[in-house]
């Protein structure tokens, strides 16, 4: 619904592979949605991203 937002939960059993600046094997999510909207974040690594949150009801993921 509008005014809504998304949280996005990654437990503790994640893990992508680690690359430099996460070129490689990562997780890319976007504030809105489409592949051109404002980027949060690229993944990758064992360390867990925790919660992440979209600004609106919106919420672009992609797993490379």
């Amino acid at each position: 619904l509008p005014r809504q937002r998304i949280q996005l939960a990654f437990d503790k059993t994640y893990y992508i592979e680690p690359s430099f600046e996460c070129r490689f094997d990562h997780i890319e999510i976007r504030d809105g949605p489409f592949g051109f909207s404002p980027l949060i974040d690229r993944f990758c690594g064992p360390k867990s991203p925790g919660v992440v949150t979209s600004t609106g009801r919106f919420m672009w993921i992609k797993f490379t």
